[in-house]
C-alpha cells in the first residue's frame, strides 16, 4: 500500500502535468474523488507544486540511485508513470525544462538538440529575468519547422530565460560528406560550434531506428542508410552519430554528413542531460549511458525499470 506522500506526488503529477481530471486520477488511483482532491490540495499547499513537482520530491528513489551507480551518474530523475507514450513526452519533457531551470546559473550557456520531448521541456521551464544566459543550438536546422526544430526550440527557451539565443545556420544533414565539410568551414559554422563547445548544460533527446522515430518520420535518413546501421548493430543515433547497444560510435558516412558539434568535443561539456521516455528508447538510453555520452538522465518510471532490467 502506498503511503499519503506518495500517493500526494503521484495524483499531483497525474492532475498538474498531465493534465487528467481529478476523477481520472481517482479512478487510477483507486481512492474516492474527496481523498484525491484532498491529496491534490495538501501538495499544493505544501509547495511542491509550481508549473511541476518540485524536484525535492522524489518517487523512484531507488531506480534513481541504481542508474547513478550502474553508469556512473551525475544524476538522475525519474518522474512518475504516465497512461500514454503522449503523456509521458509531455511528463518527462516538463521534468527536463524544470532540471534546466534549477541548474541553469547566471552567465550560463545552455546548448539544445531537438524533439518532441525537448519541444515539450518548454512546459517546466521558470521564466526568468535576463541573466546573461545563453542558448545555442547543437546541430543544424530542418527545412520544415514543426515545433521540433532546433531552431524553434532554442528561440523559445532563450524567450522564457530572457537570454541570447546563438543559431549553427546549416542544414542538419547535408547532402554529401564535401558539402558538410564547406558547411563546417565557413565562419558562422565554426562560431556557433565554438559557443557550444564551451555550453555549461546541454540538453538532447535520442533517436531510435525505428520507422515511428521522429528521425524517420521527417526523412533525415534513407531505408537503405537505416538498414544499413541496423546490420552494423546501431540502436540509436546521438546527435548523428550511431551508437550499438554498448555505446560504442558505428562508423558510417551520416556522421560525416551531419553538421553539429562532434562527439568528443559534446563530451567534454560538463553537464550533459538525456531526456527520453518509452519502450523504443530502453536500448538507445542504455547505449548512450553505457557509452558515458552523458552524465544525466531524465525519465519515467517503466523506462528506468526497462534499461535496468537489460544486462549492465
Amino acid at each position: 500500500m502506498k503511503n499519503d506522500h506518495d500517493l500526494m506526488l503521484r495524483a499531483a503529477w497525474a492532475h498538474f502535468i498531465e493534465g487528467r481530471t481529478q476523477d481520472a486520477v481517482a479512478k487510477e488511483l483507486g481512492l474516492t474523488r474527496a481523498k484525491t482532491n484532498r491529496l491534490i490540495s495538501e501538495c499544493r499547499d505544501l509547495g511542491l507544486v509550481r508549473i511541476g513537482i518540485d524536484s525535492e520530491a522524489r518517487i523512484a528513489v531507488r531506480e534513481e540511485r541504481a542508474l547513478k551507480d550502474r553508469f556512473g551518474l551525475q544524476d538522475v530523475w525519474v518522474v512518475p508513470r504516465a497512461d500514454s507514450e503522449e503523456a509521458a513526452v509531455r511528463t518527462v519533457g516538463a521534468s527536463a525544462g524544470a532540471y534546466v531551470s534549477e541548474h541553469l546559473g547566471p552567465d550560463e550557456t545552455l546548448a539544445i538538440g531537438w524533439g518532441r520531448t525537448l519541444s515539450a521541456s518548454i512546459a517546466g521551464l521558470q521564466p526568468r529575468k535576463a541573466q546573461g544566459n545563453r542558448v545555442v543550438t547543437l546541430l543544424g536546422g530542418m527545412v520544415r519547422g514543426n515545433g521540433l526544430n532546433s531552431f524553434d526550440i532554442a528561440s523559445r527557451y532563450a524567450r522564457t530565460l530572457a537570454g541570447e539565443c546563438c543559431y549553427l545556420i546549416a542544414p542538419r544533414v547535408a547532402e554529401s560528406e564535401e558539402q558538410a565539410r564547406n558547411l563546417l568551414a565557413q565562419e558562422h559554422v565554426r562560431e556557433a560550434l565554438a559557443i557550444a563547445a564551451q555550453a555549461d548544460l546541454a540538453l538532447i533527446g535520442i533517436d531510435d531506428l525505428s520507422s515511428a522515430s521522429t528521425l524517420s518520420r521527417m526523412g533525415q535518413f534513407s531505408k537503405a542508410e537505416y538498414d544499413e546501421l541496423k546490420r552494423q548493430g546501431a540502436v540509436s543515433i546521438l546527435q548523428g552519430v550511431a551508437l550499438d547497444r554498448d555505446g560504442n560510435v558505428i562508423a558510417h558516412p551520416i556522421a560525416a554528413r551531419t553538421v553539429g558539434l562532434d562527439p568528443a568535443t559534446f563530451a567534454e561539456i560538463p553537464r550533459r542531460i538525456v531526456a527520453a521516455s518509452g519502450s523504443r528508447k530502453t536500448a538507445c538510453i542504455r547505449a548512450t549511458l553505457k557509452g558515458g555520452h552523458c552524465n544525466i538522465l531524465i525519465t519515467d518510471e517503466p523506462t528506468a525499470e526497462a534499461v535496468l532490467q537489460l544486462a549492465p
